[in-house]
């Protein structure tokens, strides 16, 4: 799990439980079918970069996401995590590059679809209902009315006071969803 202690490293956390899922859920359960790309830590894998018209590319490219699982041709799992204060635009431009995506590629040219699925964001706040999360909140609602078109994505968000159970949190969800299909 996730290292305990001391301040974090930009995306440590993140990439410890990018690293873990790969070998869990791409390494171990290979009768699963899945993918896992991510963000930060020590391995050296795929990015998922979500683009915005035309063909994947440099031009095209909107952001990384910070870990996504896929079945097929589909995202299933897209995740943005916040271990440090974020300011709100931040957390508004992590979701809006994702939603505003035409398709989300990784490394060697392949495309993904995400039109039905679940966008996981993470954030580390401080204090247990802070005015971020309940930003994030009312942001997941705007979304939901403005994108009628991705109604078919689930959006959750977690968040903790403390970077460590905020991943071990969403590590479990994301468990959790996989574990249910």
């Amino acid at each position: 799990m996730a290292s305990k202690g001391g301040k974090s490293r930009a995306g440590q956390y993140t990439g410890e439980i990018g690293e873990e899922l790969f070998q869990e859920l791409q390494i171990s359960r290979p009768e699963l079918g899945l993918e896992v790309f991510y963000d930060h830590g020590k391995m050296r894998r795929p990015k998922a970069v979500p683009h915005l018209g035309g063909k994947p590319g440099r031009a095209s490219s909107l952001s990384h996401v910070d870990i996504a699982i896929a079945k097929g041709s589909e995202m299933i799992i897209l995740c943005e995590i916040e271990e440090e204060a974020a300011d709100p635009k931040k957390i508004i431009g992590d979701i809006c590059n994702i939603l505003l995506a035409d398709s989300i590629s990784v490394r060697g040219g392949r495309s993904f679809h995400f039109s039905k699925g679940f966008m996981i964001l993470g954030l580390k706040t401080r204090s247990e209902r802070s005015r971020k999360t309940i930003k994030a909140e009312a942001l997941k609602n705007a979304i939901i009315a403005r994108f009628p078109d991705k109604n078919d994505i689930d959006i959750i968000i977690i968040s903790d006071t403390d970077a460590v159970r905020m991943t071990s949190k969403i590590r479990k969800r994301i468990m959790d969803i996989i574990n249910a299909r």
